[in-house]
């Protein structure tokens, strides 16, 4: 048995098991909880037109998966509207700005087909209602209210989080949105550090524009695709940086996520100030672990063949 399936079926993740979160999950269940999927408990939010409320449902790999078909925000209304757009994927509780998006080329995925009324729930009311009191990793992508959504949390949960994963505009996409900057400064005073930044977006181009162009029908929807991209939303992953006082629980379960996203420096300070802290056995075994996984790392740059030979033993150790 490796150590990570040593780590999961200790005590400690046995009897508080990793709590996952995702919200606008659209069908599917994030990839990267895939290989840890059947030690954790998970939330998974989508709104659609089925009745709401949530069901249990132990056949999807998870030890328990709830879904919940129901919009989540941060308001505490049992109903919110909610604008379903030319795409579903843009469809949001916050209305577009259309007058911004019209020098978008993707203007036409956000324009409103129709605003309805949903049911409403809290992240809080949730966790709640199942008598849960953390969230270990967060994945929400809910156009516009990702931020606003983390913010409702009580302060120890936002905290004790262990990873946190938001999709927050750069452009003027939605009325009142948070924004990329709203997350830098909000984060700015929690303990986390930024894991990953990935910076996606549209082209600065009518619409309009490219119809009035001189080009058969059948060319003109290439004339995006040839055109350069230009930032409009990030998504980001936010790691904590164990500077509060956290459980060994959390320290296992934090270290066996920062390997698993290959953050071997992460997971070895991790492991070095759990040592330091409690007695558990493991951390002895987990820092051999990443000190090992950072020395293989050096393998891979392609000048150091030619000293590979040389220093086996080192590698080995």
């Amino acid at each position: 048995m490796n150590l990570i399936d040593r780590i999961f079926l200790s005590k400690e993740l046995t009897d508080e098991p990793p709590v996952l979160v995702d919200i606008g999950a659209s069908g599917s269940i994030h990839k990267e909880w895939k290989a840890f999927a059947k030690h954790a408990v998970c939330l998974a939010f989508d709104a659609d037109d089925r009745e709401f409320g949530y069901i249990s449902d132990e056949s999807k790999g998870f030890k328990k998966l709830y879904i919940y078909n129901s919009l989540v925000s941060a308001s505490e209304r049992d109903t919110t509207d909610f604008y379903l757009t030319g795409s579903p994927y843009c469809s949001s509780t916050l209305e577009p700005d259309n007058k911004a998006l019209e020098e978008w080329a993707f203007a036409s995925k956000f324009e409103v087909d129709k605003k309805v009324t949903v049911k409403n729930t809290t992240l809080s009311k949730v966790l709640s209602d199942l008598n849960l009191n953390k969230i270990d990793w967060l994945k929400t992508d809910t156009q516009g209210i990702d931020l606003s959504i983390f913010r409702s949390l009580p302060e120890d949960i936002q905290k004790r989080a262990l990873v946190v994963e938001l999709e927050p505009g750069i452009i003027d996409s939605y009325r009142g949105e948070d924004k990329l900057y709203k997350v830098f400064e909000y984060f700015e005073s929690l303990p986390f550090w930024l894991e990953a930044m990935t910076v996606k977006g549209s082209q600065r181009l009518r619409e309009d524009d490219v119809e009035s162009l001189h080009l058969p029908n059948k060319l003109k929807k290439f004339i995006f695709y040839s055109h350069k991209n230009s930032p409009g939303w990030a998504e980001l992953k936010y790691f904590n940086d164990f500077s509060e006082k956290l459980s060994v629980r959390d320290h296992l379960l934090g270290w066996v996520f920062a390997v698993l996203e290959k953050q071997y420096g992460h997971s070895l300070s991790i492991a070095h100030h759990g040592r330091e802290r409690f007695s558990n056995p493991l951390f002895n075994e987990m820092i051999k672990f990443s000190e090992g996984k950072l020395k293989k790392e050096l393998l891979k740059l392609k000048f150091l063949p030619a000293v590979k030979e040389k220093f086996s033993k080192l590698f080995n150790q």
